[in-house]
């Protein structure tokens, strides 16, 4: 009921130190890593964790909770950024990352959200063909009708309130895996949502992980 707002937790300074709360937790284990900031003027909180899986790699699971005593509708935008491709060397991306962003290829499943990082040649001075036949992949689960995003203005657009298109392929650009949703959180409520990432897969385990 409230003038419409943004919150951009963990970046930055505090947009208001006094009513600002951030935490870092880490498992006894040490295989997990909270990073978390609560707004106690606004009655949320949000937080997200870092952890390894073996199945399906890095899984960053993030939730957002409505603390408060009223009702809150809101639309986010979350994600990673600047995900890299499978078959660049470091030494490459550290003297050539213009030329490595001129050979990366982003796509997405239409069906499933699942985002493919890859390069469409093998990078060489070389005349000789060379694929690159792995790619690292992004998927997220939890948020009911998200859309993906893979330019990088699309962080800018949501910040100015416009209208996020859907994009499905992106080429000769750093790609990214963002996902926007709408959200009506009750009072004491909460949304969980994960994204998962890993590297080196091949064709067929990229379509068993389609199917699954």
């Amino acid at each position: 009921g409230g003038e419409p707002l943004t919150w951009e937790p963990l970046a930055g300074a505090p947009a208001a130190a006094a009513a600002t709360e951030r935490n870092l937790y880490k498992s006894l284990l040490g295989h997990s890593l909270v990073f978390e900031e609560i707004r106690h003027d606004l009655g949320l909180g949000f937080r997200y964790r870092w952890t390894g899986c073996d199945a399906f790699g890095w899984v960053r699971s993030a939730t957002l909770e409505n603390r408060g005593d009223r009702p809150v509708r809101l639309t986010l935008l979350d994600g990673l950024r600047n995900v890299l491709p499978y078959g660049a060397p470091l030494a490459l991306y550290q003297q050539a990352s213009n030329l490595v962003d001129a050979y990366k290829r982003t796509d997405v499943d239409a069906e499933s959200g699942l985002g493919i990082f890859s390069l469409t040649a093998g990078i060489t001075d070389r005349a000789e063909a060379l694929e690159v036949l792995r790619a690292n992949t992004v998927w997220c689960c939890g948020l009911e009708g998200f859309r993906v995003h893979l330019a990088s203005d699309a962080v800018e657009r949501f910040r100015a309130g416009r209208v996020l298109a859907d994009e499905r392929v992106l080429t000769g650009g750093r790609g990214n895996y963002l996902v926007s949703a709408s959200l009506d959180l009750a009072p004491g409520a909460s949304a969980r949502w994960h994204l998962a990432g890993d590297t080196g897969r091949d064709h067929v385990q990229i379509a068993a992980l389609r199917q699954r």
